[in-house]
């Protein structure tokens, strides 16, 4: 799988070899960072998860109020879609 994040909000898990979309996940603000848990291959403790980062760009902290923009972290399940 290939995971993805971008301005729109979306963080989207991909099929590597077809690029077509398995799931799409609205972050509610521009995902920074997206990233496929590092047990999606473990034989013992698989876990279908993935991990996204996102929030105000980094140069507009200092213009806006401390809950306006925010860093958050939040994980979703690829098979539950939540």
């Amino acid at each position: 799988m290939l995971t993805t994040g971008s301005h729109d909000h979306l963080a989207k898990v991909l099929c590597p070899k077809t690029l077509k979309e398995i799931r799409a996940f609205n972050y509610g603000k521009p995902v920074r960072s997206a990233i496929i848990s590092p047990l999606f291959d473990d034989p013992k403790h698989q876990k279908f998860h993935i991990v996204t980062a996102g929030g105000q760009d980094a140069k507009d902290v200092t213009t806006t109020g401390a809950s306006e923009g925010g860093f958050d972290m939040k994980m979703y399940s690829v098979i539950f879609n939540d």
